[in-house]
């Protein structure tokens, strides 16, 4: 299927010559669209491709990009200083809960984030004025995705207190055709999006996971095309940004586009060899969630362990433990303590647990401020979905990943979310996260014990959810199957020629 894609893109090769401007923000703005089959396509359009990052001179980007069609430049995305001020925070948190075409009592995504600012932010002893500040912050939210006037008024605020675009002088240098953006504008994306509107030049957002459309607010700028994963997200984007349909475009999940191919197969032994693991036992695969929002990953990893230890869970097992991505490219004092707290945790659970843990980590290449994953973790994450025997997760992207591997799916939900009293359980109420649960292909567990109930019927009976998994890959990522990153770089090609 790639082969003949990529075989149709040749052919469909215009060779006009265009200015590509292409912002590469972090590790998943490379792994999503500039792998090396997508990237032969882009050299073989005959076009000049300029990629905008903080590290231009990182030696993993000069020797991914050392075909003379492709440039590096440095980008600093980082907010301005007047943005960080408190009234830069104010009009950015109200784009962030203002959604312009939605009917905000149906968001339920919305309402627990509104519900945590509210906790968070009066939480203490807050003053007279912080508490009207922060008051103040959802009524505006509520009275710009109901007015169209006044969110207008609202971003032209925030547009002369946050004025100027970080690329003028290369947009001055290259004269670009097409804007690439690894998003659909939301944060401070918008102003680099702006300048490409006053100068009229196209510009093609790419929203890279399926939470954006309800979880990052209004953008204020509307892109000439969006691409999706899939026709639920198309429609997310149509109803909650008043973006026309006719400018969104579902065209598959690129970062996946390996689970469809047997091409990179890695054999069972060496996988097992790899963390230490034995042949002899089941092996489930904890993936942890985001350390920004659930705090109880290593909690969880030892409920699991000591279930197996006691016989609660009844086939001999063993775990491997995956941690989230932001353990490792997460920045700050914050998520470097975390990391560390974690990895004394799992230290702990090694020694107490000695023969049934396993530990994967992140491939990194890091370069300055630059942290990139590289290309073989998704080789190694597709060896750990084919070759485990269930997956745990928290309300993570890895149920669609083990859904399309047909991997048993197992949910654990019952210890809190953030620094809140609230179980994660809630999230199932998230829109992005309601329409996957829906499918039934997930046990979503609400205690210790549930999760060894669940465990045991994924170990036990592995096919008894398996009609609902290929439900869910059929609803979310039925598009382009293995092909969707071929599909992007052509798109990037003809949005050029347009």
């Amino acid at each position: 299927m790639l082969e003949s894609a990529t075989e149709q893109v040749v052919l469909n090769d215009q060779g006009l010559g265009r200015c590509v401007f292409i912002v590469i923000r972090d590790a998943l703005s490379v792994r999503n669209y500039l792998r090396a089959d997508m990237l032969d396509i882009l050299r073989s359009s005959g076009n000049k491709f300029v990629l905008l990052t903080e590290e231009p001179d990182a030696p993993f980007l000069t020797e991914r990009f050392e075909d003379p069609c492709f440039s590096l430049e440095p980008l600093d995305m980082s907010p301005p200083q007047k943005a960080r001020g408190r009234w830069g925070s104010f009009l950015r948190l109200v784009r962030l809960y203002t959604y312009p075409s939605a009917r905000l009592t149906e968001m339920q995504t919305r309402r627990f984030q509104m519900q945590f600012y509210q906790e968070e932010s009066l939480s203490g002893d807050v003053s007279w004025r912080a508490h009207i500040y922060h008051k103040a912050i959802p009524l505006f939210a509520f009275l710009a995705s109901h007015m169209k006037f006044f969110r207008q008024i609202l971003f032209a605020c925030e547009r002369r207190l946050v004025s100027g675009s970080p690329a003028n002088s290369l947009f001055d240098k290259y004269q670009p055709d097409l804007l690439v953006m690894p998003s659909y504008g939301y944060g401070y994306d918008w102003r680099i999006m702006l300048e490409a509107r006053k100068r009229d030049i196209k510009v093609l957002s790419i929203v890279r996971s399926w939470d954006n459309p309800s979880t990052k607010g209004w953008a204020g700028i509307i892109p000439d095309k969006v691409l999706t994963w899939n026709a639920p997200m198309a429609a997310e984007m149509q109803k909650l940004h008043a973006i026309p349909r006719q400018k969104i475009k579902p065209v598959g999940v690129p970062q996946w586009d390996n689970y469809f191919s047997t091409a990179a197969e890695i054999p069972k032994q060496k996988f097992l060899d790899n963390y230490g693991l034995s042949a002899d036992k089941k092996t489930i695969y904890f993936a942890t969630g985001s350390p920004n929002l659930f705090l109880h990953n290593l909690d969880i990893a030892r409920d699991i362990l000591t279930a197996i230890s006691d016989g609660s869970i009844r086939t001999p097992a063993q775990i491997l433990i995956r941690l989230h991505p932001e353990f490792a490219t997460g920045g700050g004092k914050k998520y470097r303590s975390v990391a560390q707290q974690a990895m004394e945790k799992i230290k702990d659970l090694q020694n107490e647990f000695q023969g049934i843990v396993g530990i994967s980590h992140n491939s990194l290449d890091q370069q300055g401020n630059l942290k990139l994953l590289k290309d073989s973790n998704q080789d190694d994450l597709r060896a750990m979905l084919v070759h485990s025997d269930a997956m745990v997760t928290i309300y993570s992207t890895q149920i669609l990943e083990a859904a399309i591997l047909d991997c048993p799916i197992v949910n654990a939900a019952y210890y809190p979310f953030r620094q809140t009293g609230k179980l994660a359980a809630m999230c199932a109420n998230f829109d992005h996260i309601r329409r996957v649960m829906a499918t039934g292909a997930v046990a979503d567990c609400m205690s210790s014990a549930e999760l060894v109930a669940g465990i045991n019927d994924a170990l036990e009976e592995p096919a008894r959810l398996k009609g609902a998994r290929e439900k869910l890959v059929q609803q979310e990522m039925n598009i382009n199957q293995g092909c969707a990153g071929v599909k992007i770089a052509q798109e990037i090609i003809d949005s050029a020629a347009e």
